[in-house]
C-alpha cells in the first residue's frame, strides 16, 4: 500500500481532496543471502576495469483487485453551503458520495478481521477488501476531519448502511465479486463543530488505505 497526497481549493466551492492509496508489490532480498551471491565472484573476464556479477531477488505476489487511477486521485466538491444551515453543533449538510472503483478482481480466497468485533470475513474463492481514511481530527470531535479555511465544520465520513467510520481505524470487511468492476461507495457530510463558525473557503486532505487480506 502506498499513500499519495495532494491538495485543491477553488473559488465558490467547497472541495475535499481524496488522497488514493495503491497496492505496492515488495521486493524483499535476504540480507545473509544477498551478500553470499555479491561476494561470489566469477567473473573478472579479460578486459579493461574489474568485472563481476550482480544477482537480483524478488518475489511477485497476487493482488486481489486494481484499483482505477480516477478514483486514486479526486476532488470531490461540497457545493455551496448556507451558515444557516450550521447554527447548532451536530447541524448537517448534505451528505456527498466518494465511490472507488476496483478492477481486475481475481478469484482469490479470503480472511479478513473486522477490527472492531474480532470477528473475521471468510471465502474460500471471493476477495474482501476492507478501508482505512486517515486524516486531522477536529480536537473536540475526533470522528471529524479537521478543514482548513472556514471555521465550526468539520467532515464525517460514513458507509452506504450510515454507519460513521473513524478516522485510522478499518472498516467493516466486505466480500468483492471477481472478474467484474466493483464499486465500493461512502459519503462525506459536513458537521457543524462546537467552534464559532465563520464563514470562508474550506478544504481537507483525507487518505485512504486498502488492505486484501
Amino acid at each position: 500500500m502506498k499513500r499519495i497526497s495532494r491538495k485543491f481549493i477553488t473559488s465558490k466551492k467547497i472541495p475535499i481532496f481524496l488522497l488514493g492509496l495503491l497496492i505496492t508489490f515488495f521486493v524483499q532480498i535476504p540480507a545473509s543471502g544477498a551478500e553470499n551471491l555479491l561476494l561470489n565472484k566469477d567473473g573478472n573476464w579479460s578486459t579493461e576495469g574489474a568485472n563481476g556479477k550482480v544477482y537480483v531477488y524478488g518475489s511477485l505476489t497476487e493482488s486481489a483487485c486494481s484499483l482505477s487511477m480516477s478514483s486514486a486521485y479526486q476532488a470531490v466538491s461540497l457545493g455551496n453551503i448556507e451558515t444557516a444551515d450550521f447554527r447548532s453543533p451536530g447541524d448537517k449538510g448534505i451528505p456527498v458520495p466518494i465511490n472507488f472503483i476496483l478492477t481486475d478482481c481475481t478469484d482469490t480466497s479470503s480472511r479478513i478481521l473486522n477490527n472492531r468485533s474480532g470477528n473475521q470475513t471468510w471465502d474460500s474463492v471471493q476477495p474482501g477488501v476492507k478501508i482505512k481514511f486517515l486524516a486531522s481530527t477536529d480536537e473536540f470531535s475526533p470522528i471529524l476531519a479537521k478543514v482548513e479555511g472556514a471555521k465550526g465544520i468539520g467532515l464525517q465520513l460514513s458507509d452506504t448502511q450510515g454507519e460513521y467510520l473513524h478516522f485510522g481505524e478499518y472498516n467493516n470487511p466486505q466480500l468483492i465479486i471477481s472478474n467484474q468492476e466493483e464499486i465500493l461507495t461512502y459519503y462525506v457530510t459536513p458537521v457543524r463543530t462546537t467552534n464559532e463558525l465563520q464563514p470562508g473557503v474550506f478544504f481537507s486532505t483525507i487518505a485512504f488505505s486498502l488492505s486484501y487480506d
